[in-house]
């Protein structure tokens, strides 16, 4: 039993390691209880794990124009517009951004070019999101 509990103790700091306290709690309660999972939280956990950034990262207030931040803050954008109904301006909110900032964000994902490697990156991330998303939408619903 002590042995078990050993091991489970380094899988929890080794995990804690890896991806943040914050996400380690965050999968330990998706796993205790997948009814109950917040949908705005599941997004932007599946968008850090797609595009590899961390949740401090992608919000943090600053002024520097990084290409992953901006790629994450339009993918959460779009998924929170039509995966959890939320507003242009409760997005806004969220992410620390204005409501046409949104609407530009949403646009730009509805317009992408797959000839545009960049784009087409995206696009392949936002399918993979899409595919998590809907699995969750299946086990909560079936």
């Amino acid at each position: 039993m002590n042995d078990n509990l050993s091991k489970l103790f380094d899988e929890v700091k080794n995990s804690i390691e890896r991806i943040g306290i914050e996400r380690t709690i965050f999968q330990l309660h998706k796993t205790n209880d997948e009814s109950q999972i917040d949908m705005l939280d599941f997004i932007i956990l599946c968008v850090c794990d797609e595009l590899m950034l961390t949740k401090r990262f992608i919000f943090k207030k600053t002024r520097s124009h990084s290409q992953q931040r901006k790629q994450a803050l339009i993918l959460i954008s779009y998924l929170l517009y039509t995966h959890n109904s939320n507003t242009q301006k409760e997005i806004g909110d969220i992410v620390n951004k204005d409501a046409p900032t949104i609407n530009r964000y949403i646009k730009h994902i509805r317009e992408l070019n797959e000839m545009i490697p960049h784009e087409k990156s995206l696009k392949e991330s936002l399918t993979n999101i899409e595919i998590n998303i809907n699995k969750l939408k299946n086990k909560t619903n079936g």
